[in-house]
């Protein structure tokens, strides 16, 4: 959710998503959210999220 206060302007997405860890340092979520109340009501996105983590370098 964002709220800006001083424009009165706000989104509120309801989403669901669902995720898996294929390693220990590689995982990956897909989900889909609807916004239901703002300027941009109605608006649909499906999202892809691929997460690799690194050591960091000695």
């Amino acid at each position: 959710m964002k709220f800006d206060w001083k424009n009165e302007a706000y989104n509120i997405p309801h989403g669901l998503n669902f995720g898996r860890a294929f390693a220990k340092n590689l995982s990956m979520f897909l989900g889909a959210e609807y916004v239901v109340s703002s300027l941009g009501k109605g608006d649909f996105t499906i999202r892809l999220n691929i997460n690799a983590m690194f050591a960091p370098a000695n």
